[in-house]
This record gives structure tokens, sequence and C-alpha cells, in this order.
């Protein structure tokens, strides 16, 4: 039954028509995409009728029609966080799937005044106080999971006065930025919305800072970019302040990169002047400046800055490694020429939809190439984020890993996509990918070695993974510092072996030894 299409006529698929430059995107359509695919891509096929998929939704709690929830899939209406929460029990879905990942979505290219969906919580009731004990008692005794963190930064949200020991302030928000860095999937996106939430608290906020600060200060950490991304969400000055401190007086290159990212965020959020903006430039210029320099990186920054500074970087990056890069990304806000991006990601969506038993229940698509596009090409880094962290949570995802390493089979290391190929797979490979990964690894350029070796980190394997062991060579270099990662996040046996071998150096065997003290990925 899974290839029979039901009686009438087929799904229409919502499509997002905003420019791919615009800071915003059609959420609703997005939405409506998302709630659609993993509808019809459930493995129970009846659930791609109607009649029965509104019995499912009514078992749960939520007494709707067809209509409604076709106009949910459609776009054209905004669900309600309790749809969003009835589509996963309907679906089966871990909690978070669908609720986690819109929020994110609507945060981060809803635009002014779109907020996030908030379940309807009353502060009066003696039932909210006990499930805020609840969830605080969990949070600070024991693991907690992204629900528990989602959950008690809406309880918290949802009232105006509440009496918190500082101690407890401290000790959840140290757990927070610990776990947040070490997430994956949902369980990023539900400590990241949590994240969120309290940072627009008055006194959680405060707390936070200092435990992003304090885990920063470890000379041995080995996670930079999720608590800068914490600095990047905080709308105090004084975490701009940090944020531009960081990039000018940097030595570690991994934190240069990280606070080059959240230094053009800040800039669009207009938090400097224009002295602090010359400063950025000279930062830029001198390493534009340097023997085998490269612009690669910079385009999110290069594209937040003031026209005039742009055009200045630009015409130095000329004879730059990554120029051409960086100039396509200022014309037509991608990597590469529109030609290029349109052609490669309708080829990938259309494996995609060659790996579908469900797809002949719709017509044409043109939600999923565009948000294969984005993933790949955007040259700013929130939305390739954004569309990676969409597909992730949706029910292609398998599908899209499979074309893409089946890209990078076919063009070969060295090609200029397959960088974009495998930053994409960091966020959607699993352990189907994982010989490939392994085997492509050692043969790869850096820049590509490195994200294969942070992807490996996500999959959710057992292997010891003592094949990175020898390509660990000490020279304090981003790919070293990925391959740690790899381990660490796995927990793999070979992490051990790094820990405990006095041949490596000193910050090598340090640098295993905080993945070992820290944990490794958490996955719930």
């Amino acid at each position: 039954m899974a290839g029979r299409r039901p009686r009438g006529r087929p799904y229409q698929i919502p499509e997002d028509t905003t420019s791919l430059r615009s800071p915003t995107a059609d959420v609703d359509a997005r939405v409506g995409w998302l709630l659609l695919m993993s509808r019809l891509h459930h493995p129970d096929p009846g659930f791609a009728l109607g009649e029965s998929f509104n019995a499912a939704l009514e078992a749960v709690g939520l007494r709707t029609d067809r209509s409604a929830f076709s106009r949910w899939e459609s776009g054209k209406v905004t669900p309600r966080y309790s749809v969003l929460q009835a589509y996963e029990q309907a679906l089966g879905m871990p909690p978070g799937q669908l609720t986690s990942v819109v929020n994110s979505l609507r945060r981060a290219l809803g635009g002014e005044g779109l907020s996030t969906w908030m379940p309807v919580l009353d502060p009066k009731s003696p039932q909210f106080h006990a499930e805020l004990d609840r969830l605080f008692d969990n949070l600070i005794d024991s693991p907690g999971t992204g629900q528990d963190w989602t959950s008690m930064a809406h309880h918290v949200a949802a009232t105006d006065t509440m009496y918190v020991p500082a101690a407890v302030w401290r000790r959840l928000s140290r757990r927070l930025v610990q776990e947040m860095s070490r997430s994956v999937g949902v369980a990023y996106l539900q400590r990241f919305e949590a994240m969120r939430l309290l940072l627009e608290h008055r006194v959680a906020h405060q707390w936070l800072l200092k435990a992003v600060g304090e885990f920063l200060d470890d000379p041995a950490v080995q996670v930079i970019n999720d608590p800068m991304g914490v600095l990047e969400l905080s709308r105090a000055p004084e975490a701009a302040a940090v944020i531009l401190d960081t990039f000018l007086t940097t030595k570690s290159l991994d934190v240069f990169w990280a606070a080059a990212d959240a230094i053009a965020i800040k800039i669009e959020e207009d938090c400097y002047d224009d002295e602090q903006i010359v400063k950025i430039e000279q930062v830029v210029s001198r390493r534009l400046s340097q023997p085998g320099a490269s612009a690669a990186g910079f385009e999110d920054l290069v594209i937040a800055l003031p026209e005039d500074t742009q055009q200045r970087l630009l015409r130095q990056s000329r004879g730059v490694a990554g120029h051409e890069e960086l100039a396509q990304a200022a014309a037509h806000g991608e990597r590469f020429s529109p030609d290029t991006t349109r052609r490669v990601s309708q080829r990938i969506a259309d494996a995609v939809r060659a790996r579908l038993p469900a797809a002949n229940l719709y017509e044409e698509d043109k939600m999923t190439p565009r948000l294969i596009r984005e993933a790949l090409f955007a040259a700013r880094g929130n939305r390739t984020h954004y569309a990676c962290v969409f597909l992730q949570g949706s029910p292609i995802r398998r599908p899209v890993a499979s074309a893409l390493a089946a890209e990078v089979e076919e063009v070969g290391l060295d090609d200029p996509l397959t960088p974009r190929f495998v930053r994409v797979l960091r966020y959607l490979a699993n352990p189907p990918q994982e010989e490939q990964m392994l085997m492509w690894l050692p043969k790869a350029p850096a820049n590509v070695a490195r994200d294969l070796a942070l992807g490996l980190g996500h999959i959710d394997s057992q292997r010891p993974l003592d094949e990175l062991l020898p390509l660990i060579t000490g020279d304090r270099s981003l790919l070293d510092r990925a391959l740690l990662y790899g381990l660490g996040m796995r927990q793999a046996t070979a992490l051990h072996h790094v820990a405990d071998d006095e041949c490596q150096p000193a910050h090598v065997r340090a640098g295993a030894q905080w993945w070992i003290r820290h944990g490794g990925a958490v996955r719930t």
C-alpha cells in the first residue's frame, strides 16, 4: 500500500517563494511541508489517508476535521503548539521532534514580532508549582532530558515572579551550558530553546553568561561554538563586548572563527559603532594579507559589514583562495553561482524523491530542493544551519544523507562542491554513512576531513574509531580538535588511548581528558 495513491487529487506541496537573500522565510509554508511530509512518509502508510490520520489525532485528544489539518499542511493556517504536540503523539515521534524544530525556525527566520509557540500554563494552579518543583529536582539531582529543560524554561517564562536560590541558578546554568555543548539532534534543539527562553529572564540571564564564561575559561575546553552561541543570543551589551574582545585578541584559530560568526550577528543587530567596525575590518584585512591566506569562512562577516567596508575587503581578497565564494556570497547570497546551486540542489532532490516510496502521493515539490539549496549553499551561516536542522527533523533525513554520500562518491574528495556536501552530512549522517566517512577521512583535504570527523562524532554507533588515532598530529590544527571531538562525542575506546599515551603532546592528552571528564554526546 506504500506506493498506492489515495482516491482524489494528489497532495499540493506548500512552497516558500521568499527571496534566497531575504533574512526571513515563509515559516507557515515550511511548517506545513514538515507536517505533511511527516504524515505521508510515515512507516504506516495508512496515515496518508485523511480519515485514518484524523482518527489518530482524535485518539491523542485533538478533535479536528480533515479540512483543518489540510490547511495546516498547506501552510495557509498557522497550527497551535498543541497541534504540533498532537502530531508528535499521533505519529509516534519523540517529544520535541516537531515543536523544537519549528520553534527554532520561528525564532531564526520568522522576522520581528513572530514569537515562539508555548504551551498554555496557569501559574496560579497547584499543578504548575508541583511540576516546576519536579523539574528543578530532576535537572539538579539527575540527568535531565531535553524535554525537562524545555518544560522548565516554559514554566519560568510563564510566571512574572518566582524565587530561586542563587545556588540553584548557578548549578542549572552550568549544567545547561555543559549539556548543550555536547547535545545532538532534538536533544540539542530542546536545550537551545531552553537557553533562549532563560536568556530573556532577568535573573537567569546573568547566571547563564557567568556559566559560559567559566566554561570557556577552561584551557582544555574542546567545544567553542555552542557556548559562543549563547553570547550570540544574549541581547546584553556585555555579551557583544565579550564577542568583540574575543575576536580582536584571541590566539586560538577555533575561537577566532566562532567569534567571527558571532560578530556577524552582532553587527546585524547594530551592536557596534563606527570605530569598532573599523577595528573589525582591520582584523579581517590582516588575515587576508597573511601568506597562504584564505577568504573562506569570512562570508557571514563580510556580508554583514557596511557596503563600503564590504567592497574594500572584496577587492583585497582578489587572488586569495576562497575569493570566488566570497564574491558569489556578496553578489547572490550563495557560495556558488545561482545556475550551479539550482542544478545541484534539484539533482539531489530528485535522487531523494526516487528513494521515497510515497512520493507518488504528491506532484511537484519545490520545497525540498529549496531546503537542500539553503543547507548546501546559503552564504549566511544561520540560514545554512536552520535548513540543516529542518532537514534533520524531517522524514527525508536519511535519503538526503544517502544522496549526499553518493554525490561525494561521484565527484571525489577534491571537488569544489564536496566541502558543502560533507558540511551538511555533519548534521544528517547516520550509521549507513559511517563506513564511507571513515574511508574518506584519511584521504580528504583538511577542511573536508574536519567535517567528516565532526560528523562521525554525531553518529550513534559503538565502533571504537581506532582509525582516527594515526591522524592526530598534535599540531593544534582545527582537524586535530575535530578528531578529538569525534572520539569524545562517541566516548570511543580510542579516546582513552590518547589520554594515556605519553607520546602524545600534553595539549592533546588534556583535550582527551576533558572529553573523559565531561562525557560524550547527549542524545535525550
